[in-house]
Parts: structure tokens; sequence; C-alpha cells
């Protein structure tokens, strides 16, 4: 295999410099070029033609955002997004990610982060995955969170405020419960999904998506706007309520307890990530069995495939992402190869057939 051309978009000198050290240190990444600010990287990307873009979100004069945009405005790109963790950050990235971005990279420590090294292997990583992922255009809502400046001076996400517990009145009362897992190109294709459960769910669900901490909840925030369901990041002790999609805090396992309310578990990862989609779904199979129906959508790698085994063994409908409208057909082939997956359709064809087999699942008594 050829070497991945890569072009460093960044405005901080340090940054390009330690950035081209990581990549260059793999034999099969080659950085071609670095690029100070958008108009510089727009120029550099018509020269260079490079594989797969790094873009900086905050830069000055052309953000990350809108530096992606005129890419995007050429034809697809393959394009790894450097995300400063803070709430602001946070909500850029996910437009970013709307916006055509595969996926991205939280600096550990702020615009400059002399601690990068810490996501080394990730950046890598994620350059390789972007390298083999499909850039089809995907049909995606243009609506999109807009977020506020942030203060000065911010530098981390702020800890999510406690949330008060569920009524007790609506605890399971469905006694039906849908999971949903994705990871690379995951926030686009759940949009398209959430918007389509939108005319007809109305039973609990949850979603795993592989995400850091911070994170989860501008996915959440972003979700919430696709219409017709309520989505909100989990809390501990949550009740699972018809009609609401409760998404995996990002660095925490969710899992259900016997009564199936929620527990975010801080136990190690799981194929390497934390929240996994496996850990929920084994817990989904001790509480509802066969009353629960799961979803796998694009990403990278096997996390998903064992727990939809395990529900499609005892009867419970199961559906993934057909490799035509995937980012990355990885998970969804690896539940196919064991023979996990019940229905394989496109992304536009999941959310309607969903509904229609809610209508006919076994319900569980309403109580605990």
């Amino acid at each position: 295999m050829s070497s991945i051309n890569v072009l460093i978009v960044d405005d901080s000198a340090f940054m390009r410099k330690m950035l081209t050290e990581i990549i260059q240190r793999d034999s099969g990444l080659t950085v071609v070029g670095a690029a100070r600010d958008g108009s510089d990287a727009l120029r550099k990307d018509e020269e260079l033609h490079p594989d797969v873009i790094t873009l900086d979100v905050e830069m000055p004069v052309m953000d990350g955002y809108t530096t992606l945009v005129e890419l995007m405005k050429r034809g697809p790109r393959r394009v790894i997004m450097i995300s400063s963790l803070t709430q602001a950050g946070a909500d850029i990235t996910l437009r970013c990610l709307a916006s055509g971005a595969i996926d991205f990279v939280a600096k550990p420590s702020g615009s400059i982060s002399l601690d990068i090294e810490r996501v080394a292997g990730d950046i890598i990583q994620k350059i390789k995955i972007a390298a083999i992922s499909s850039i089809r255009r995907l049909s995606i809502p243009s609506t999109t969170v807009q977020s506020a400046p942030s203060p000065e001076g911010q530098t981390a996400v702020a800890a999510p405020a406690d949330k008060p517990a569920a009524r007790m009145g609506t605890r399971n009362a469905s006694g039906q419960l849908l999971v949903v897992g994705s990871s690379t190109g995951g926030p686009r294709a759940l949009y398209t999904l959430v918007a389509g459960l939108g005319n007809g769910l109305e039973i609990p669900g949850i979603i795993v998506q592989h995400m850091p901490p911070g994170f989860t909840r501008s996915l959440a925030s972003r979700l919430d706007q696709a219409g017709g369901l309520k989505v909100r990041e989990a809390a501990e002790g949550d009740f699972l309520e018809p009609g609401t999609l409760l998404v995996a805090p990002g660095g925490t396992h969710l899992v259900l307890n016997v009564d199936r309310t929620v527990h975010l578990s801080s136990e190690p990862t799981v194929h390497g990530v934390r929240p996994a989609i496996d850990v929920t779904l084994e817990s989904v199979v001790r509480t509802y069995g066969a009353h629960a129906m799961a979803i796998l959508l694009t990403g990278m790698g096997r996390d998903g495939a064992r727990g939809l085994k395990l529900l499609r063994d005892l009867g419970a409908h199961t559906f993934a992402e057909d490799e035509s409208t995937c980012v990355v057909y990885g998970m969804p082939k690896a539940a196919v190869e064991l023979n996990a997956v019940e229905h394989l359709l496109p992304l536009d064809d999941i959310a309607p057939a969903v509904i229609a087999a809610a209508k006919s699942m076994p319900r569980l008594d309403a109580a605990a």
C-alpha cells in the first residue's frame, strides 16, 4: 500500500511541528504540507491533493468549520478535526462532523497542547481509518446546533448538572427498548436515524457512540434537534422513558441495573473504548432479552457484534447499516459475519423498519 499523504492545518507553529513529528513516525504516513490558516489550507489542498487533512477547529480569520465548508464545496474530503476540550470546541466539532468531517481528536490541554503526545496513537489511527473511509455524500439535514463563543480562558468542558430523577409513573412504562451503537461516521448517521425514528417510535432508547468525555452532551443536544424524540445525555439512576433516547456519556460504560435503571460504570475499556456498545448490550440481554432490539451503524472494529448476536439468539430484532451508506463498514460487517443481523439496510431504510418492528415486539411487564 502506498503512503497516505497528510496535510496539517493549524495556526500554531508549535502544533504544526508536533503533529508533523507524530504523523511521520509511522512509515505508512507522509506529511506533504502544513498550512498556517484556513486560506493557506485551501491553497495547499488544491496544490498537494492530500489523502487526509488534519484541521484545527479554532483558528483566527477563517476557523476550522468555515475552512471545512469551503473544502467540501470542492468535493468530498477526508478530514480529521483537531479540537480543543471546551464546550464551545465540542459544539463546533459536532457541527464539523455534521458537515462532512470523518472524525476528530481532542487536544488534551487547550489550543496549544504541550502534551499532544498523549493522543499520538489516536491521531495516527484516525488518519489511517479516514484514508480507507467512504466519503460519498450522505443525505444529512443542514440543521446544526449553534454554539455561543466560549468565555475567555475556558479550558475544560463544564461538568454536567445533576438531573432530577424521572417520575415514577414513567418508569419502564413501555416494557421495550431500542439500543443504537455507532462509531466513525456515527454522528451524521445518528441524526438521520433519529429524525426518522421521530415519525413513530414510542419506546425508550439508548445510544452508544464512541466519543470522549465532554462531547456526548453536544451530540445529545444536536440529536435533540432532529425532531420527534427527546434526546439527552444519560445520568446515573435515570429511568428509561418512552419517546426519550439516552446518550451514554463519553468515558463511561452505560449498563442497566436489574430494575432497568441506568448505571454509569468506569470499568476498564472494552475493545479499547469506553463507552463500549457490547457492555451496554450485554446488560440489555440480562434485563430485557427478546423485548429489546438493537441497531449497529457505521464504525471501525467489532464492538457491538457480540452483543447483537446475543440478542439475535434470543429472537430479538437486530439491524445493521448496509455497506452502501456506511462511512466505515467495520462494526456492521463484523455483526453480519457472526450471523447476528436480521435486517441489513441502507441508512434511510432503518428507521421505518425499526418502527414497524417495535409494533410487533413482545412487551415486558411494566413493573420492575
